[in-house]
């Protein structure tokens, strides 16, 4: 199989999208590291190097839907 280079943070959104998307489908406890990565199809190793830990990918991921949230009011303000 051929690697897949992406840019830095379009692999670290991907890995906050694939999460998410499995905490929802699963709940956060009965998802894991390695349920990420298959569903990524990625190594487990590359989630290590984005996150330290599934509780470190979390924190990234608050931040990234509260940055969605602020851009997303930003442009209702400039209405």
């Amino acid at each position: 199989m051929a690697r897949t280079v992406k840019k830095p943070e379009e692999r670290r959104v991907e890995f906050l999208l694939s999460a998410q998307k499995l905490f929802i489908e699963h709940g956060y406890y009965n998802t894991s590291v390695d349920d990420i990565c298959k569903e990524m199809g990625v190594a487990k190793g590359l989630f290590y190097y984005y996150f330290k830990t599934k509780e470190d990918l979390v924190s990234q991921m608050v931040d990234h839907l509260w940055e969605g949230a602020v851009d997303d009011f930003m442009v209702i303000r400039d209405r």
